[in-house]
């Protein structure tokens, strides 16, 4: 399946780090580095995984100002906390092209890693009120169960 990526916002672009920092989407950027450090692992490179991840962790921690960065870093080092800690005790394992079953496990878990696992609480909400089921479907659920 290939599928087209359209970009519908732009934003300005800087040279400033300390603007750059400030100014960027925690879950975008946690997903990013779980599937990107996920990839590198995977392909033998961890010592270069678990660098990678330590970089965007000091960014963010650096970066994240506002209540909703905040929140979306807290939700971001607890979705890599395993996985973090699974790169710096058992690296070795990451270092040969054969991963063992819980190496295969974490990788799978961090390329598994979505935006609404570190989004902040904000986002989540219209995620949360558009679960609700309707009437009719609830009726016609609980119809079937009585009848």
């Amino acid at each position: 399946m290939k599928c087209m990526r359209v970009l519908s916002k732009s934003l300005k672009a800087t040279r400033e780090r300390k603007i750059m920092e400030q100014s960027i989407n925690v879950a975008v950027m946690g997903v990013a580095t779980m599937k990107t450090t996920a990839t590198v692992a995977k392909s033998g490179k961890g010592k270069q995984a678990q660098q990678h991840m330590k970089q965007v962790k000091r960014m963010v921690k650096r970066g994240a100002k506002s209540s909703e960065q905040l929140e979306e870093r807290l939700a971001f080092r607890a979705q890599a906390q395993a996985w973090d800690e699974d790169l710096t005790e058992r690296n070795e394992y990451y270092c040969g092209p054969n991963l063992g079953d819980t190496s295969s496990k974490m990788v799978q878990q961090a390329k598994s890693s979505n935006t609404m696992q570190h989004a902040g609480i904000k986002r989540k909400m219209n995620l949360v009120r558009n679960r609700k089921i309707k009437a009719a479907t609830k009726a016609a659920y609980y119809g079937y169960m009585d009848g």
